[in-house]
């Protein structure tokens, strides 16, 4: 998910400093820390949500990455780049 963002923004399909994003259990949990990395130095606004509701939806809750899971992952090497960051 994260490379298809950056190719959108490279070929000048910007989407924006906001991006919200629904981390799946073997689908995209091993992209979290590339997100963190990103809101610190490129300045996005990254959201990590619980939950897209939608018609024919086939994921179960199960497979969602908890708010404290995440929190979890995010080493302090990653908060120790919230002090030189240019966005903060």
């Amino acid at each position: 998910m994260l490379h298809s963002i950056e190719v959108a923004n490279n070929i000048g399909l910007g989407t924006g400093e906001n991006k919200d994003t629904v981390i799946l259990k073997g689908i995209n949990d091993d992209e979290i820390l590339d997100f963190a990395r990103k809101t610190i130095t490129d300045g996005w606004n990254v959201r990590f949500i619980g939950h897209m509701p939608f018609a024919g939806a086939k994921k179960q809750d199960n497979d969602l990455v908890s708010s404290q899971e995440i929190m979890d992952v995010i080493p302090q090497a990653i908060w120790n780049l919230i002090s030189t960051s240019p966005y903060r």
